[in-house]
């Protein structure tokens, strides 16, 4: 793959491609980078062009601002996409990757020809959820290497901590990296965003809808009820999964993922 920077709204952003193929933009989730979509790419890139874009302070690009809202993310994927001249793609996010997804979804309906989401949800923080939220920030504020010593293992589901203990090592030390002024834009950014649950309703493309029933984030009874918004939803559920399916479900997610490229981009 090849490495591109663009400037955006004064930030450098990268990003990873081909030059052909047929487009499939994945966006990572918070605290991850691009990274977490390399070894499925890998093996999809025979056939469609993976676009990884490394989001607002994530990975290797910049900051912007005090909060990362879900429809600033989507204005840079859609920058991105220009640049790249492609007019109509898939999308696959990762928890908040599926936040800012759907927000492109809400903004550039004509730009899609599919949606994934993986471990996400289009509702709306709860009130106990943006409590949390308030919590983490507040955290992140007085001890950030702590809070995301402590995050990320609590992604996983139980019995996988210790037997992904390198994985989890090496996500908290790419984590560590981040400055904590943007690590807290994007749970401002997270916290803030809109309930997007129509768009699953009454979708013009396809929906792939991954969750695990163990997911520790995303509650299996709110994920189930989302599933069924409309006969487009293809529901891709792991038994024992938890929120961090390309690790805990690797195998399966690439199945699942390539059927469904193959369903929008035959």
């Amino acid at each position: 793959m090849e490495t591109s920077t663009f400037e955006f709204r004064g930030a450098q952003v990268k990003v990873y491609h081909r030059k052909f193929g047929r487009p499939v933009v994945f966006l990572h989730g918070f605290l991850e980078s691009s990274d977490m979509w390399f070894i499925l790419c890998s093996q999809l890139s025979k056939h469609f062009n993976p676009i990884l874009i490394d989001l607002p302070g994530h990975g290797a690009t910049d900051g912007i601002g005090y909060s990362h809202a879900m429809e600033l993310q989507a204005a840079l994927v859609n920058f991105v996409l220009i640049k790249l001249r492609k007019r109509k793609v898939v999308l696959v996010g990762h928890s908040m990757g599926g936040y800012v997804a759907l927000a492109f979804a809400d903004k550039y309906p004509d730009k899609l020809k599919g949606l994934a989401l993986v471990n996400s949800t289009a509702r709306a923080d709860s009130s106990a959820r943006k409590a949390n939220r308030d919590r983490g920030i507040a955290l992140c504020k007085a001890k950030p290497q702590h809070f995301i010593r402590q995050s990320i293992p609590l992604l996983f589901q139980e019995h996988h901590r210790s037997s992904l203990k390198a994985e989890i090592k090496g996500l908290v030390h790419q984590a560590l990296k981040m400055n904590k002024k943007y690590v807290i834009a994007s749970i401002q950014g997270m916290k803030s965003r809109s309930s997007r649950e129509i768009i699953l309703k009454f979708p013009p493309y396809p929906i792939l809808f991954v969750a695990g029933k163990k997911d520790p984030v995303i509650p299996w009874s709110s994920s189930a009820v989302q599933m069924k918004s409309s006969d487009a939803i293809t529901p891709l559920v792991f038994e024992k999964g938890g929120h961090m399916s390309f690790l805990e479900n690797p195998d399966e997610l690439y199945t699942g993922i390539r059927k469904f490229l193959y369903q929008c981009l035959p």
